[in-house]
């Protein structure tokens, strides 16, 4: 296959996401935003990226690294995501099997989870796609605005694991030793190749 066709169809591909986190984040209220700032930062400040010094550095300037470094960046977030569909997959497959169905709002957290991820797609996709910094920067704008709203989105992140514990049985704990004033201040960060001036 022809390299131009590769990079057209990567950046259609990076493009795709960078549209989809727009597109919900332009129409989600404050605190549905607030909600997904709160999963994004939770990712970030976790092991998943904290692991790779590398890639925190990334998806703070984006704009400072070579195209096959963000790719190969944009490949591992790229594989979180998979990672939390197939395990959405699983737990429907598995509850359907003993006559369960998984509640919407823990589907819909799950969804929710998944644009948190896409979210860090999409400002590694400011860099490898560089015509739609704008768009990211957009993104970024809109999670900045809904800030206000944290402390609703924190407390509706922290009822939905007693929900979870209470109509299913399952307690995985994910917020149980979060510090929800550490995750309001971490909150703040924005990359720094996308504050606005």
């Amino acid at each position: 296959m022809p390299s131009w066709l590769v990079k057209k169809m990567q950046n259609g591909r990076i493009y795709a996401y960078i549209k989809e986190v727009k597109f919900f984040l332009e129409r989600m209220d404050s605190v549905d935003r607030a909600y997904i700032l709160a999963l994004a930062t939770l990712g970030r400040t976790s092991e998943l990226f904290s692991a790779k010094p590398p890639l925190l550095e990334m998806l703070d300037r984006p704009l400072d690294y070579s195209r096959d470094e963000l790719l190969e960046a944009f490949y591992d977030v790229e594989e979180l995501l998979f990672t939390n569909t197939r395990q959405l997959e699983q737990t429907k497959k598995m509850m359907q099997i003993t006559g369960e169905k998984l509640p919407q709002f823990a589907q819909l957290h799950a969804e929710m989870f998944g644009i948190g991820i896409k979210v860090w797609i999409s400002t590694l996709g400011a860099g490898i796609v560089p015509q739609r910094r704008d768009d990211v920067t957009r993104i970024w704008s809109l999670l900045a605005n809904s800030k206000e709203s944290l402390g609703e989105a924190i407390q509706r992140l922290h009822d939905l694991e007693q929900r979870t514990a209470s109509e299913t049985g399952i307690s995985e704990e994910i917020f149980s030793d979060v510090d929800f004033n550490e995750l309001i201040q971490a909150c703040d960060y924005v990359p720094a190749s996308l504050k606005r001036n």
